[in-house]
C-alpha cells in the first residue's frame, strides 16, 4: 500500500495547483544566501522577451491576461488601488491605465530596450495618478495616505518611500525579490536589495527588512499564483518566490532561525524542516502553526520525529489533495532560544488522491479494554500494522503489531485489543511495507466510560481555599453537588449542570466558608451519595 489514506468520501478539488514542471527548482535543496540566489538566477534567466509596445503580442496584451478581473474578464485589476478598469482602455490619453514598473526602471534599466524593462513579472496595471505618486520611491511602512480624485487608495507615502495597500504587500515583495534574482549580474547590471530608503537612481532598491516582513504577512494567494502561470506560459520562466515564499528568508535571513522547507509526508501529515534544532517545549504549541484555506491549527504536533530535532510533524484533519497551502509559523524558538520571525511562511502541496485502501478504522471502549477494528479493500506489499497509542496527549508509543496480507484484492477485516488506563487516548495505525516504507492512518479518539456512578473524596482535604472534586457517570445525566454545614444547612451549590458520560473534575473555591467540617452531596438521576470535607484556615 503505497498510500494509506482513510478517505471514506470523495473530495472535490476547488483550488488551483501550480503547474510548474517537475524538477524546475532542482539544485536549490540545501542552499541558502547568495548560493540559493545564484541558483535561482540560473533557473529563471534567459526568458522569452516580448516588446513593451507593438502591433503584435506585447506587454499590454499579457497584462490583460495575467491581471484580469476574475469577476469581469474584460477588465484589469489596478495594483495599488485594487480598482477595476476596462482592459482595452490602455493609456487612453491619460484616461485609462498604465504599466507600473514595480522595480523602478530608473533603478538599473532606464531604456525600453533593456530586458528588465519589459519583464512582465514586475509589470502591473496601475492607476495613472497613483503610479505617478509612487514614482521611483522605495518600499517601506509609514507616511500619509495618498488620495486621488478625492478617493482614498489605502496606500501611504512620504518623501522617499511608498507603502501599498495590505492586500498586495506580499505580491510587491515577491516581484522585487524576483528582479534581484533574475538580474543577478545580468548584462552589465546587477539589481540588489538594500535595507534603507532614499536610494539614488542606481540598480538598488529598499527596504529589504520591510519587504521580508511583507512576504510573511501576505503569502501568495490563488490570484497571484494564476498570474505566475499566465506569465510562465508567455515568458517560460517563473517567479520562484510565488511558488516558494520560504526562499525569501532562505536568501535574505539565512543567518537566523528560519524554515528550510515543508513537505506533505502522508495522508494528513505535514513535515516542516528548519535550519536549526528546535526547542521542543516551544515547538509543541499547536497554535504556533496556521495553515490557510480554513485548515487552521494542527490537532497534534510531533517534535523530533526519528530523533531529528530540525523537524516537526503536524497532524491535520482532511487536507485537500493536490492543493497548494501556505503554512505560517510564529513563536517557536531554536535550541539556542532564537525566536523565529513572526508569520514565517512556507508553501506545501498535498499529493494526488489515490484509490482508497483503508475503508474503516474505529475504536470501542468495553470494560477497561479498547477494541480497534479496521478493514482494507486492497493491499500491496503490506507487511503489517503497528498500533500506536497517545495517552492524554503525552506522546505516541507503539503498543502492538498485526500482520498484513501482503498482496490482496479482497476486503480484509482486522481487530486488536488493548488494555486501557486513563481518561482519554488516541490510536493510529502505522502501515509498514516489506521495504520499510510506511504510512500513518488518521487518529481515532477513545474516552473511558465508567461502569457505574461514583463520587471521589475531594483533594486536598483539609484545604484552603480551593479543592478538587471528581465524579464518574456511566451515562449522560444532570448532576448537582450541594454543600451543607454540620447542622444540615445548605451553604453552597458547587455544580448544577448536564454532563456527558465519562470522568469529570471540578474545582471549588471555599474562600467564603469559615473553618470547619462540611458535607457535599451528589445527585445524578437516582444516584445519591455524601462525602465529608474540611476547610482549615
Amino acid at each position: 500500500m503505497k498510500r494509506f489514506t482513510a478517505l471514506l468520501f470523495s473530495l472535490v478539488l476547488t483550488t488551483m495547483l501550480a503547474a510548474q514542471p517537475a524538477g524546475y527548482y532542482s539544485g536549490t535543496d540545501g542552499k541558502f544566501g547568495n548560493s540559493l540566489k545564484s541558483q535561482l538566477h540560473y533557473i529563471i534567466r534567459n526568458h522569452v522577451r516580448f516588446p513593451y509596445s507593438s502591433s503584435s503580442t506585447d506587454t499590454w496584451d499579457i497584462l490583460k491576461q495575467s491581471d484580469k478581473d476574475t469577476t469581469n474578464p474584460a477588465n484589469v485589476i489596478l495594483i495599488y488601488t485594487g480598482w477595476t478598469l476596462d482592459g482595452e482602455a490602455e493609456y487612453n490619453n491619460g484616461n485609462g491605465w498604465n504599466r507600473e514598473h514595480v522595480w523602478p526602471n530608473s533603478h538599473g534599466f532606464p531604456n525600453s530596450g533593456d530586458t528588465a524593462y519589459t519583464d512582465v513579472h514586475h509589470l502591473r496595471p496601475s492607476n495613472i495618478a497613483v503610479n505617478g505618486a509612487r514614482g521611483n520611491k522605495d518600499f517601506d511602512n509609514g507616511g500619509n495616505q495618498y488620495f486621488t480624485g478625492g478617493q482614498p487608495t489605502n496606500c501611504f507615502t512620504d518623501g522617499d518611500s511608498w507603502e501599498p495597500r495590505p492586500e498586495v504587500k506580499g505580491d510587491i515583495a515577491r516581484m522585487v525579490m524576483y528582479m534581484a534574482s533574475r538580474y543577478e549580474g545580468f548584462s552589465g547590471y546587477d539589481l540588489e536589495l538594500v535595507d534603507y530608503t532614499g536610494t539614488p537612481s542606481q540598480p538598488i532598491l529598499g527596504k529589504q527588512s520591510t519587504l521580508l516582513a511583507w512576504n510573511r504577512q501576505d503569502p501568495p494567494d490563488d490570484y497571484e499564483r494564476n498570474r505566475n502561470e499566465v506569465i510562465y506560459s508567455y515568458q517560460h520562466n517563473r517567479n520562484p518566490f510565488v511558488d516558494h515564499p520560504e526562499f525569501a528568508d532562505r536568501i535574505y535571513n539565512s543567518g537566523n532561525f528560519i524554515i528550510n522547507y515543508a513537505v506533505h509526508a502522508a495522508g494528513n501529515i505535514i513535515e516542516v524542516y528548519f535550519n536549526q534544532d528546535i526547542n521542543p517545549f516551544s515547538a509543541v504549541n499547536k497554535d504556533a502553526y496556521t495553515l490557510d484555506r480554513g485548515a487552521g491549527h494542527p490537532y497534534y504536533v510531533e517534535v523530533g520525529y526519528q530523533d531529528n530535532y530540525k523537524l516537526v510533524r503536524l497532524y491535520y484533519n482532511n487536507l485537500v489533495p493536490t492543493t497548494k497551502y501556505n503554512l505560517q509559523i510564529t513563536g517557536i524558538t531554536s535550541s539556542s532560544n532564537e525566536t523565529i520571525a513572526e508569520n514565517s511562511v512556507v508553501a506545501v502541496t498535498t499529493d494526488d488522491v489515490v484509490p482508497v485502501e483503508l475503508t474503516s478504522f474505529t475504536a470501542t471502549f468495553v470494560n477497561g479494554t479498547v477494541i480497534l477494528n479496521w478493514s482494507t479493500a486492497t493491499e500491496t506489499n503490506n507487511r503489517g500494522f503497528e498500533i500506536e497509542k497517545n495517552i492524554e496527549n503525552k506522546g505516541w508509543n507503539r503498543v502492538g503489531f498485526v500482520d498484513g496480507k501482503g498482496n490482496s484484492a479482497e476486503i480484509t477485516e482486522y481487530t486488536y485489543s488493548d488494555y486501557f488506563e486513563g481518561t482519554s487516548a488516541g490510536y493510529r495505525l502505522k502501515q509498514v511495507d516489506y521495504d520499510g516504507s510506511f504510512e500513518y492512518s488518521d487518529v481515532v479518539e477513545v474516552t473511558a466510560i465508567p461502569e457505574k456512578y461514583a463520587l471521589s473524596q475531594n483533594y486536598p482535604n483539609p484545604f484552603n481555599p480551593v479543592t478538587t472534586i471528581e465524579f464518574e457517570l456511566p451515562e449522560a445525566n444532570n448532576v448537582s453537588i450541594t454543600v451543607y454545614d454540620v447542622l444540615g444547612n445548605k451553604v453552597a451549590e458547587m455544580v448544577n449542570s448536564y454532563y456527558g458520560a465519562g470522568k469529570h473534575s471540578v474545582k471549588y473555591n471555599a474562600s467564603a466558608f469559615n473553618s470547619g467540617v462540611y458535607f457535599y452531596e451528589m445527585n445524578a438521576g437516582s444516584f445519591k451519595t455524601i462525602r465529608k470535607m474540611i476547610v482549615l484556615k
